[in-house]
């Protein structure tokens, strides 16, 4: 992409952030994103270090969100975005971004947002895919035996070339490209009322 395109996409770029902190407020507010956190990443309740957190995101800070950089196709290896663990960063493919709509955008972020509270909350990666089950939960409630079995028998991990350096992450699943979940390939059951 030309110097001028990457900096018009930067700055949708920064308008989405804005949009996904926008929606991360109202969750936290809600109670549903600390529920998430638990649900996905089987942390119990109370957890103080995720409720001083959720608190926070709650009024508008958003410090404790990990960075979002934006990188071309050929560095994320074709992936629409990804978590980088060891350096606590969400990337994202500035190809896929151009031709993404705001929600799928979110959910790639709540996706990766996942992948980072369970490195900060959880001393070992939670075993298959706790970030679709996190974006899940914020979509749908808890989600039902099937969605959970398809998810813990996921593993989202792949490679990224950040700073001449090729890193380890843990890329966006297949939910993230499914506004709804009745289009996955494996039907989820509904929450419960």
């Amino acid at each position: 992409m030309d110097p001028a395109a990457n900096q018009e996409l930067d700055h949708e770029l920064l308008e989405l952030i804005g949009g996904w902190q926008d929606r991360l407020k109202r969750w936290a507010r809600d109670g549903r994103l600390a529920k998430a956190a638990r649900v996905a990443l089987n942390l119990p309740d109370p957890h103080s270090e995720l409720d001083a957190l959720v608190a926070r995101i709650a009024t508008g800070d958003f410090t404790a969100l990990p960075p979002v950089i934006p990188l071309d196709w050929d560095a994320m290896e074709g992936s629409a975005c990804a978590y980088a663990p060891d350096r606590g960063l969400i990337l994202i493919n500035r190809e896929w971004l151009s031709s993404a709509v705001a929600e799928q955008v979110f959910a790639v972020f709540t996706e990766q947002l996942g992948h980072h509270l369970d490195g900060l909350f959880n001393p070992v990666d939670t075993p298959g895919d706790e970030g679709e089950i996190f974006l899940e939960c914020l979509r749908m409630g808890e989600p039902g035996e099937a969605a959970r079995a398809l998810f813990q028998n996921e593993e989202a991990h792949g490679v990224a070339h950040l700073d001449g350096e090729t890193i380890a992450v843990e890329d966006a699943g297949v939910g993230a490209f499914c506004l709804d979940l009745r289009d996955l390939p494996h039907p989820c059951e509904p929450p419960a009322p």
